[in-house]
Protein backbone atom coordinates (compact mmCIF):
# COMPACT_ATOMS: atom_id res chain seq x y z
CA UNK A 1 0.00 0.00 0.00
CA UNK A 2 2.70 2.09 0.86
CA UNK A 3 4.12 1.50 -2.74
CA UNK A 4 0.85 1.90 -4.40
CA UNK A 5 0.48 5.30 -2.58
CA UNK A 6 4.06 6.88 -3.16
CA UNK A 7 4.22 6.14 -6.37
CA UNK A 8 0.78 7.91 -7.34
CA UNK A 9 2.01 11.36 -5.99
CA UNK A 10 2.37 14.43 -7.93
CA UNK A 11 5.85 14.74 -8.08
CA UNK A 12 5.38 17.95 -9.09
CA UNK A 13 4.37 18.82 -5.77
CA UNK A 14 6.24 15.77 -3.88
CA UNK A 15 9.80 14.67 -3.48
CA UNK A 16 9.14 11.51 -1.20
CA UNK A 17 11.97 9.20 -0.20
CA UNK A 18 12.01 5.90 1.81
CA UNK A 19 13.68 5.10 5.09
CA UNK A 20 13.51 1.82 5.81
CA UNK A 21 14.72 0.93 9.08
CA UNK A 22 15.92 -2.91 8.31
CA UNK A 23 16.24 -3.62 4.85
CA UNK A 24 15.07 -2.72 1.55
CA UNK A 25 12.73 -5.89 1.27
CA UNK A 26 10.45 -6.64 -1.43
CA UNK A 27 9.99 -3.49 -2.88
CA UNK A 28 13.27 -1.43 -2.21
CA UNK A 29 14.04 -1.45 -6.00
CA UNK A 30 10.60 -1.30 -6.97
CA UNK A 31 10.96 2.28 -5.31
CA UNK A 32 14.35 3.09 -6.96
CA UNK A 33 12.96 2.03 -10.96
CA UNK A 34 10.20 4.53 -9.76
CA UNK A 35 12.79 7.10 -9.06
CA UNK A 36 12.10 7.33 -5.43
CA UNK A 37 15.15 6.46 -3.11
CA UNK A 38 15.55 4.13 -0.71
CA UNK A 39 17.61 4.34 2.55
CA UNK A 40 17.65 1.75 4.70
CA UNK A 41 19.42 1.94 8.06
CA UNK A 42 20.18 -1.92 8.78
CA UNK A 43 18.57 -2.21 12.27
CA UNK A 44 18.69 -5.94 13.34
CA UNK A 45 15.56 -7.90 14.55
CA UNK A 46 14.83 -3.57 14.50
CA UNK A 47 16.78 -3.48 17.14
CA UNK A 48 18.17 0.04 17.47
CA UNK A 49 21.76 0.25 18.19
CA UNK A 50 23.83 3.69 18.17
CA UNK A 51 25.49 3.22 14.78
CA UNK A 52 22.41 2.62 13.28
CA UNK A 53 20.71 5.38 14.78
CA UNK A 54 23.35 7.50 13.54
CA UNK A 55 22.85 6.60 9.83
CA UNK A 56 18.97 7.65 10.60
CA UNK A 57 20.26 10.56 11.79
CA UNK A 58 22.96 11.95 9.17
CA UNK A 59 19.94 10.50 6.24
CA UNK A 60 17.03 12.39 7.58
CA UNK A 61 19.52 15.63 8.38
CA UNK A 62 20.71 15.43 4.45
CA UNK A 63 17.09 14.84 2.92
CA UNK A 64 15.89 17.69 5.35
CA UNK A 65 12.19 16.68 5.27
CA UNK A 66 9.51 18.89 5.44
CA UNK A 67 7.33 16.41 6.88
CA UNK A 68 7.60 12.39 8.05
CA UNK A 69 5.69 9.40 7.70
CA UNK A 70 6.20 6.23 9.81
CA UNK A 71 4.55 3.63 8.74
CA UNK A 72 3.83 0.69 11.45
CA UNK A 73 5.11 0.36 14.89
CA UNK A 74 8.40 0.25 14.35
CA UNK A 75 8.42 3.17 11.84
CA UNK A 76 6.93 5.27 13.84
CA UNK A 77 9.39 4.83 16.87
CA UNK A 78 12.17 6.04 14.21
CA UNK A 79 9.77 8.74 12.68
CA UNK A 80 10.02 10.21 15.92
CA UNK A 81 13.55 9.73 16.97
CA UNK A 82 13.58 11.73 13.50
CA UNK A 83 12.20 13.93 14.26
CA UNK A 84 13.60 14.66 17.42
CA UNK A 85 17.11 14.42 16.77
CA UNK A 86 17.50 15.37 12.49
CA UNK A 87 14.12 17.29 11.47
CA UNK A 88 12.67 19.43 14.37
CA UNK A 89 10.64 21.53 11.94
CA UNK A 90 9.11 18.42 10.19
CA UNK A 91 5.57 17.86 10.37
CA UNK A 92 4.89 14.32 11.83
CA UNK A 93 2.83 11.54 11.83
CA UNK A 94 2.29 7.71 12.37
CA UNK A 95 0.75 5.24 10.17
CA UNK A 96 -1.09 2.52 12.29
CA UNK A 97 -1.94 -0.78 10.21
CA UNK A 98 -2.72 -3.32 13.13
CA UNK A 99 -5.93 -4.03 15.20
CA UNK A 100 -5.24 -5.09 18.89
CA UNK A 101 -7.91 -7.26 20.29
CA UNK A 102 -5.92 -8.68 23.36
CA UNK A 103 -2.46 -7.19 24.36
CA UNK A 104 -1.82 -9.82 25.69
CA UNK A 105 -1.70 -12.44 22.10
CA UNK A 106 1.23 -9.63 20.71
CA UNK A 107 4.82 -10.90 20.66
CA UNK A 108 7.03 -8.82 23.52
CA UNK A 109 8.30 -6.43 21.47
CA UNK A 110 5.31 -5.65 19.75
CA UNK A 111 3.22 -5.06 22.84
CA UNK A 112 5.95 -2.83 24.19
CA UNK A 113 5.97 -0.35 21.42
CA UNK A 114 2.18 -0.24 21.47
CA UNK A 115 2.38 0.62 24.96
CA UNK A 116 5.10 3.45 24.18
CA UNK A 117 3.12 4.79 21.49
CA UNK A 118 0.34 5.44 23.51
CA UNK A 119 2.55 7.58 25.89
CA UNK A 120 4.11 9.59 22.90
CA UNK A 121 1.30 9.85 20.37
CA UNK A 122 -0.07 13.24 22.19
CA UNK A 123 3.34 14.68 20.22
CA UNK A 124 2.67 13.48 16.81
CA UNK A 125 0.83 15.90 14.68
CA UNK A 126 -1.29 13.20 12.95
CA UNK A 127 -2.40 9.33 13.68
CA UNK A 128 -3.47 8.01 10.73
CA UNK A 129 -5.04 4.34 11.09
CA UNK A 130 -6.49 1.95 8.65
CA UNK A 131 -9.52 1.66 9.73
CA UNK A 132 -11.85 2.78 11.80
CA UNK A 133 -11.78 -0.40 14.21
CA UNK A 134 -8.24 0.47 14.75
CA UNK A 135 -8.81 3.72 15.40
CA UNK A 136 -11.28 3.28 18.07
CA UNK A 137 -9.40 0.08 19.78
CA UNK A 138 -5.82 2.37 19.90
CA UNK A 139 -7.81 5.09 21.29
CA UNK A 140 -8.93 2.81 24.22
CA UNK A 141 -5.43 1.91 24.59
CA UNK A 142 -4.24 5.37 25.36
CA UNK A 143 -3.81 6.85 21.96
CA UNK A 144 -3.95 10.58 21.77
CA UNK A 145 -7.63 10.79 19.80
CA UNK A 146 -7.35 14.84 19.00
CA UNK A 147 -5.01 13.61 16.26
CA UNK A 148 -6.77 10.85 15.14
CA UNK A 149 -7.53 10.17 11.13
CA UNK A 150 -9.05 6.81 9.13
CA UNK A 151 -7.57 6.48 5.94
CA UNK A 152 -8.38 2.56 4.42
CA UNK A 153 -6.38 0.75 1.59
CA UNK A 154 -7.35 1.60 -1.69
CA UNK A 155 -7.26 0.13 -5.38
CA UNK A 156 -7.82 1.09 -9.27
CA UNK A 157 -11.31 -0.43 -9.46
CA UNK A 158 -11.21 -3.51 -12.80
CA UNK A 159 -13.97 -3.80 -15.14
CA UNK A 160 -16.73 -6.92 -13.93
CA UNK A 161 -15.54 -10.22 -15.59
CA UNK A 162 -17.61 -10.85 -18.73
CA UNK A 163 -20.02 -13.93 -18.81
CA UNK A 164 -17.46 -15.41 -21.20
CA UNK A 165 -14.23 -14.88 -19.11
CA UNK A 166 -16.14 -16.28 -16.25
CA UNK A 167 -17.22 -19.61 -17.82
CA UNK A 168 -14.13 -19.69 -19.28
CA UNK A 169 -11.61 -19.60 -15.41
CA UNK A 170 -14.54 -21.70 -13.98
CA UNK A 171 -14.27 -24.78 -16.59
CA UNK A 172 -10.49 -24.20 -16.10
CA UNK A 173 -10.75 -24.71 -12.42
CA UNK A 174 -13.29 -27.57 -12.78
CA UNK A 175 -16.24 -25.65 -11.40
CA UNK A 176 -19.72 -26.65 -13.59
CA UNK A 177 -22.85 -23.95 -13.97
CA UNK A 178 -24.79 -25.38 -11.43
CA UNK A 179 -21.74 -24.83 -8.64
CA UNK A 180 -22.23 -22.18 -6.44
CA UNK A 181 -18.24 -21.45 -5.39
CA UNK A 182 -16.99 -19.91 -2.53
CA UNK A 183 -13.62 -18.51 -2.56
CA UNK A 184 -11.28 -17.58 0.22
CA UNK A 185 -8.14 -16.28 -0.51
CA UNK A 186 -5.67 -15.70 1.92
CA UNK A 187 -1.64 -16.84 2.90
CA UNK A 188 -1.70 -19.70 5.24
CA UNK A 189 -1.56 -17.91 8.84
CA UNK A 190 -2.96 -19.11 12.29
CA UNK A 191 -4.75 -15.47 12.37
CA UNK A 192 -6.47 -15.84 8.81
CA UNK A 193 -8.25 -19.28 10.28
CA UNK A 194 -8.28 -21.96 7.78
CA UNK A 195 -9.82 -24.52 10.36
CA UNK A 196 -12.72 -22.17 11.09
CA UNK A 197 -13.47 -21.54 7.36
CA UNK A 198 -13.07 -25.17 6.52
CA UNK A 199 -15.31 -26.61 9.14
CA UNK A 200 -18.08 -24.12 8.02
CA UNK A 201 -17.75 -24.73 4.34
CA UNK A 202 -18.11 -28.80 5.45
CA UNK A 203 -21.49 -27.49 6.92
CA UNK A 204 -22.26 -25.70 3.67
CA UNK A 205 -21.27 -28.33 1.63
CA UNK A 206 -23.98 -30.99 3.43
CA UNK A 207 -26.67 -28.46 3.15
CA UNK A 208 -25.98 -27.20 -0.55
CA UNK A 209 -24.09 -30.25 -2.51
CA UNK A 210 -23.78 -28.44 -5.33
CA UNK A 211 -21.48 -25.85 -3.52
CA UNK A 212 -17.83 -25.92 -4.16
CA UNK A 213 -14.33 -24.02 -2.59
CA UNK A 214 -11.99 -22.98 -3.97
CA UNK A 215 -8.63 -21.58 -1.60
CA UNK A 216 -5.36 -19.50 -2.51
CA UNK A 217 -2.53 -18.21 -1.04
CA UNK A 218 0.61 -19.11 -0.27
CA UNK A 219 1.39 -22.34 1.21
CA UNK A 220 -2.46 -22.95 0.95
CA UNK A 221 -2.88 -26.60 -0.73
CA UNK A 222 -2.91 -30.06 -0.12
CA UNK A 223 0.90 -30.26 0.74
CA UNK A 224 0.63 -28.19 3.47
CA UNK A 225 0.45 -31.18 6.62
CA UNK A 226 -1.80 -28.73 9.30
CA UNK A 227 -4.48 -28.47 6.11
CA UNK A 228 -4.48 -31.93 5.09
CA UNK A 229 -7.23 -33.16 8.04
CA UNK A 230 -9.32 -30.59 7.18
CA UNK A 231 -9.18 -31.13 3.71
CA UNK A 232 -10.13 -34.80 4.19
CA UNK A 233 -13.39 -34.42 5.53
CA UNK A 234 -15.63 -36.36 4.04
CA UNK A 235 -18.22 -33.63 3.08
CA UNK A 236 -14.73 -31.86 1.96
CA UNK A 237 -13.34 -34.76 -0.06
CA UNK A 238 -13.66 -33.93 -4.11
CA UNK A 239 -15.18 -30.29 -3.63
CA UNK A 240 -12.00 -28.49 -2.77
CA UNK A 241 -9.54 -26.68 -5.45
CA UNK A 242 -7.02 -25.63 -3.10
CA UNK A 243 -4.25 -23.86 -5.48
CA UNK A 244 -1.59 -22.15 -3.31
CA UNK A 245 -0.31 -18.99 -4.29
CA UNK A 246 -1.23 -17.36 -7.56
CA UNK A 247 -0.42 -13.89 -9.08
CA UNK A 248 -3.43 -13.53 -11.38
CA UNK A 249 -6.33 -12.91 -8.02
CA UNK A 250 -8.30 -10.27 -9.60
CA UNK A 251 -9.14 -13.32 -12.97
CA UNK A 252 -9.43 -15.67 -10.01
CA UNK A 253 -12.58 -13.95 -8.33
CA UNK A 254 -14.20 -14.11 -11.55
CA UNK A 255 -14.97 -17.52 -11.04
CA UNK A 256 -16.36 -16.63 -7.66
CA UNK A 257 -19.75 -16.56 -6.54
CA UNK A 258 -19.54 -15.76 -2.90
CA UNK A 259 -16.00 -14.55 -1.28
CA UNK A 260 -15.26 -15.46 2.65
CA UNK A 261 -13.11 -14.49 5.18
CA UNK A 262 -12.51 -16.12 8.07
CA UNK A 263 -9.89 -13.94 9.82
CA UNK A 264 -9.58 -13.47 13.87
CA UNK A 265 -7.78 -10.67 13.48
CA UNK A 266 -6.73 -8.18 10.50
CA UNK A 267 -5.74 -4.19 10.04
CA UNK A 268 -7.50 -4.10 6.85
CA UNK A 269 -7.48 -7.15 4.57
CA UNK A 270 -7.02 -5.82 1.19
CA UNK A 271 -8.65 -9.43 -0.61
CA UNK A 272 -12.32 -8.57 1.04
CA UNK A 273 -11.66 -4.68 -0.61
CA UNK A 274 -10.46 -6.71 -3.84
CA UNK A 275 -13.58 -8.75 -3.78
CA UNK A 276 -15.93 -6.20 -2.71
CA UNK A 277 -15.00 -3.76 -5.88
CA UNK A 278 -14.92 -6.96 -8.09
CA UNK A 279 -18.71 -7.05 -7.43
CA UNK A 280 -18.67 -10.75 -5.41
CA UNK A 281 -20.95 -10.70 -1.79
CA UNK A 282 -18.57 -11.02 1.11
CA UNK A 283 -18.98 -13.10 3.83
CA UNK A 284 -16.50 -12.07 6.68
CA UNK A 285 -15.76 -11.77 10.34
CA UNK A 286 -16.12 -8.58 12.14
CA UNK A 287 -12.32 -7.82 12.22
CA UNK A 288 -10.57 -5.15 11.51
CA UNK A 289 -11.60 -3.03 8.33
CA UNK A 290 -13.94 -5.90 7.24
CA UNK A 291 -17.32 -5.00 8.15
CA UNK A 292 -16.22 -1.41 7.26
CA UNK A 293 -15.81 -2.34 3.58
CA UNK A 294 -18.40 -4.98 2.87
CA UNK A 295 -21.55 -2.44 4.41
CA UNK A 296 -24.49 -3.43 2.38
CA UNK A 297 -22.79 -6.13 0.14
CA UNK A 298 -22.68 -9.27 2.64
CA UNK A 299 -22.74 -10.80 6.13
CA UNK A 300 -20.43 -10.21 9.17
CA UNK A 301 -20.11 -12.47 11.89
CA UNK A 302 -18.28 -13.37 15.48
CA UNK A 303 -14.72 -14.56 14.51
CA UNK A 304 -14.06 -17.89 15.57
CA UNK A 305 -17.09 -19.26 15.38
CA UNK A 306 -17.81 -21.70 12.62
CA UNK A 307 -21.39 -22.23 13.02
CA UNK A 308 -22.17 -18.69 12.38
CA UNK A 309 -19.97 -18.84 9.40
CA UNK A 310 -21.42 -21.42 8.21
CA UNK A 311 -24.68 -20.18 8.86
CA UNK A 312 -23.84 -16.81 7.05
CA UNK A 313 -22.53 -18.74 4.22
CA UNK A 314 -25.90 -20.87 3.43
CA UNK A 315 -27.92 -18.04 3.52
CA UNK A 316 -25.81 -16.13 0.75
CA UNK A 317 -25.92 -19.70 -0.81
CA UNK A 318 -29.46 -19.77 -0.78
CA UNK A 319 -30.23 -16.14 -2.05
CA UNK A 320 -29.73 -17.57 -5.87
CA UNK A 321 -27.94 -15.77 -8.56
CA UNK A 322 -30.23 -12.83 -8.72
CA UNK A 323 -29.39 -12.03 -4.72
CA UNK A 324 -26.24 -12.88 -5.03
CA UNK A 325 -25.54 -10.21 -7.69
CA UNK A 326 -28.26 -7.72 -5.71
CA UNK A 327 -25.63 -8.18 -2.72
CA UNK A 328 -22.67 -7.46 -4.99
CA UNK A 329 -24.09 -4.40 -6.51
CA UNK A 330 -24.36 -2.90 -3.20
CA UNK A 331 -21.19 -4.14 -2.02
CA UNK A 332 -19.07 -2.18 -5.16
CA UNK A 333 -21.30 0.46 -5.01
CA UNK A 334 -20.10 1.15 -1.19
CA UNK A 335 -16.17 0.40 -1.52
CA UNK A 336 -15.51 2.06 -5.05
CA UNK A 337 -15.78 5.61 -3.80
CA UNK A 338 -13.84 5.92 -0.45
CA UNK A 339 -11.33 2.89 -1.10
CA UNK A 340 -10.40 3.88 -5.04
CA UNK A 341 -6.57 4.39 -4.80
CA UNK A 342 -7.02 8.09 -6.68
CA UNK A 343 -9.45 8.46 -3.30
CA UNK A 344 -7.28 6.97 -0.77
CA UNK A 345 -3.72 8.90 -2.51
CA UNK A 346 -5.90 12.63 -2.43
CA UNK A 347 -6.13 12.20 1.59
CA UNK A 348 -2.73 11.14 1.78
CA UNK A 349 -1.84 14.35 -0.81
CA UNK A 350 -3.53 16.67 1.64
CA UNK A 351 -2.42 15.41 4.57
CA UNK A 352 1.20 15.64 3.54
CA UNK A 353 0.71 19.14 2.52
CA UNK A 354 -0.90 19.97 5.39
CA UNK A 355 1.91 18.78 7.62
CA UNK A 356 4.70 20.64 5.63
CA UNK A 357 2.53 23.92 5.25
CA UNK A 358 2.78 24.77 9.32
CA UNK A 359 5.48 25.83 11.07
CA UNK A 360 6.57 23.17 14.10
CA UNK A 361 5.71 26.09 16.97
CA UNK A 362 2.57 26.57 16.15
CA UNK A 363 1.49 22.74 15.63
CA UNK A 364 -0.21 20.97 18.81
CA UNK A 365 2.71 18.30 18.86
CA UNK A 366 5.48 20.95 19.53
CA UNK A 367 7.20 20.43 22.79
Amino acid sequence: MLFRVVTRLDRAQFEPMIVSVMDDGEYGEAFRAAGIPVTSIGFTNRVPTPPRLVRLVRTLQQFKPDALMGWMYHGNLAASLGRAWAAPRAGLAWNIRHSVYDLANERFVTRNLIRLGARLSDRVDTTVYVSETSRRQHVGLGYAARSALVIGNGIDPVPLATSAERAAIRAELGFGPENVVIGHIARFHPMKDHATFLRAAAVAIEAEPTTRILLVGRDVDERNPVLQPLLAAPALAGRVTALGERRDVPRLLGALDIFCQSSFSEGFPNAVLEAAVAGLPCVVTDVGASGEIVGDGGLVVPARDADALARALLDVVRLGPDGRARLGVAGRAHAIEPYSLTSVVDRYSALLERLAATDRSQRGGGR
